[in-house]
This record gives C-alpha cells, sequence and structure tokens, in this order.
C-alpha cells in the first residue's frame, strides 16, 4: 500500500505508546520488532526505512519490559516520510494489530527516550502479602543475583527502590528505569520474596507508567 500523503521535506518524528498484554507477554523482542514491522508494511504507514543493501524500519523502543511481564507503558518511536495523521496512524496500526498489542497514543515526542528514569510497577501475587513485614524487608539491604556482561555478581538494590506499597495481593513500586541505573522488577521481587521467606508465590508483573528526573509522567 503506497502512501497517500505528501513527501515530506525532512522524515518527522512520531511516538506510539502501546501496550502489551496476555499471551502477547511471552514474545520476545525480537518477536515484538518482527510483530510491528509486519504490521507497518500492512498498514501502509510511511515508516523510514535506513539507507544501504539491506533496509531496515528505524524503530527505537524506550526500555521494554521482560519477557513474561505486561505492560501499558511502552514507547516506540519512529519517523514518516510523507504526511499522515496522527489519527489516521494509529487506526491503520491498530487494525494490523491483535488487541493484546494495543496502541494507545500516537503523538509528536517532546523528550528523548533516554530522559525515562522511573518505572511504576503493580504486581499481583497469588496471595496476600503482610505490609508490615514489606516494610521491615525494605528497610534492610536488599542484596540479590544479578546477570551483567560479565557474569553474575551479587548487588544491593535497595538504593534503586524508590517507593512500595502493598494493598492486598497488589504491590505498586516505583523503581529506577535510567540508563545505567535499572532496577529489573524481577530482581526487586526476587530480592523481597527472599527477605519475606515467600520465595515459592507466583506473580504477575504489568509496567503502569514511566517517569522522567522530576517524576512528571513520561511523554
Amino acid at each position: 500500500m503506497l502512501p497517500k500523503g505528501n513527501l515530506l521535506r525532512e522524515p518527522r518524528a512520531i511516538r506510539i505508546k502501546f501496550a502489551k498484554t496476555g499471551k502477547l507477554r511471552y514474545i520476545s523482542h525480537l518477536d515484538l520488532c518482527r510483530t510491528l514491522n509486519s504490521a507497518f508494511l500492512r498498514s501502509g504507514i510511511p515508516i523510514w526505512y535506513s539507507q544501504g543493501f539491506n533496509p531496515r524500519p528505524k524503530m527505537v523502543f524506550a526500555l521494554t519490559v521482560s519477557v513474561g511481564a505486561e505492560s501499558v507503558a511502552e514507547y516506540l518511536d519512529i519517523r514518516i516520510t510523507h504526511e499522515m495523521s496522527e489519527g489516521e496512524i494509529a487506526k491503520r496500526l491498530q487494525n494490523a494489530l491483535t488487541p493484546e498489542l494495543e496502541i494507545l497514543e500516537v503523538y509528536r515526542p517532546t523528550a528523548k527516550l533516554q530522559e525515562v528514569a522511573l518505572s511504576e510497577y503493580h504486581i499481583y501475587t497469588e496471595r496476600p502479602l503482610n505490609p508490615e513485614a514489606v516494610e521491615a524487608a525494605l528497610k534492610l539491604p536488599m542484596v540479590v543475583m544479578v546477570h551483567g556482561k560479565k557474569g553474575d555478581k551479587e548487588k544491593d538494590i535497595s538504593e534503586q527502590i524508590v517507593s512500595v506499597s502493598v494493598d492486598g495481593d497488589r504491590i505498586r513500586a516505583c523503581l529506577r528505569a535510567g540508563q545505567g541505573d535499572f532496577l529489573n522488577p524481577e530482581n526487586f521481587m526476587k530480592g523481597l520474596l527472599t527477605a519475606l521467606g515467600e520465595s515459592e508465590c507466583l506473580y504477575l508483573i504489568r509496567r503502569v507508567a514511566c517517569y522522567d528526573a522530576d517524576g512528571q509522567l513520561f511523554r
């Protein structure tokens, strides 16, 4: 499908906020890229491609959640080569995707993706946790084994935990998410449940929002 809008003098930046829920929380980032690439082709959105022998669509993601986690705060930046409204992009792209990959907003970005500094998660546990026990655990060092490029090592993640509250079987956690200062919510839960003696407790992670360094909702 060829783009119908006028050719732009320079490719225009567009930001897409989307949700990844249900069964699609199990797809890898590579599969997500392939899925969206196919959707752009089917929808006829005039996305900008790289130059050279093997052109690729120029897609840049903010830090994505790990396999198995849901998110209603995923961000993707593209550039378009022809005039097309944000509403038309959202409509076309959603029609090429399943409901479990939902387009929430399409707009022109005002901040860089690298400005994401904090992520808020709702984590649903299979049984309620004791709020007093959680509060006590968070006052102590929380050392977990983390995976890095140089292998596994122990790390105290306490300073990367911004705030935590417990309401029955839901944990609300705000964690560091900046470049070079990212706390994987899986590591947070591993450390917390170990401290509580609840290491066998099952849970579901859902990212609900991202914020900048000033605590403002990221856009």
